[in-house]
């Protein structure tokens, strides 16, 4: 019966979200508004914040019930740019569309929270984009995953840190191209 109600759901959410005939058509550019960013540590050396952090993390991912800090706010933008001559329709905003980052740094710490999602699933609104035109998300923390939530990515120490994205995109029922952007740097201080 299962699989008949998956098959009947799965024929209903038939989903069209790139119409771009090659995956040269769409670019995936990072922009780092504010490349300084401050990491406020509590008072405790970038050491005791680490092994306490990562003790959160670890209990977190247990199950256990734990308060982790806000992830770190940053002010940077994707960008995904119409590169051909052409229109290109792309889904934003939707379930299907993921943004996750590759960091690197001295001290890069990551966790997925307990976090209750609902289970209706959020089609994407279509965008279209003409020759040269870009569609631009705001990223406003350095949390990424489904819905922009299932992973925090903590940087627990100052210095130079990479960051770089990607975008997966949908065609029909399956994955479509998955955009990669440029990297950034981002210069961490603490306090």
């Amino acid at each position: 019966m299962w699989k008949k109600l998956i098959g009947c759901m799965t024929a209903f959410l038939v989903v069209v979200v790139v119409q771009a005939e090659e995956k040269s058509d769409l670019e995936l550019k990072l922009v780092a508004k504010s490349p300084t960013v401050t990491v406020d540590l509590g008072g405790k050396t970038s050491e005791e914040y680490t092994k306490e952090l990562q003790k959160d993390l670890d209990a977190a991912k247990k199950g256990d019930p734990v308060v982790l800090p806000a992830p770190l706010k940053v002010e940077l933008e994707l960008q995904v740019v119409n590169t051909s001559k052409k229109d290109v329709t792309i889904g934003v905003m939707g379930d299907v569309n993921q943004v996750n980052f590759t960091v690197k740094g001295p001290s890069v710490l990551t966790g997925s929270p307990l976090l209750a999602f609902t289970t209706d699933f959020r089609l994407p609104q279509e965008k279209t984009l003409k020759p040269g035109e870009s569609y631009t998300m705001k990223i406003g923390s350095l949390v990424d995953g489904f819905r922009g939530a299932s992973r925090m990515i903590y940087l627990t120490e100052a210095g130079k840190y990479t960051l770089s994205a990607t975008f997966q995109l949908a065609e029909g029922e399956g994955k479509g191209p998955l955009l990669k952007s440029n990297t950034v740097e981002l210069l961490v201080k603490t306090k």
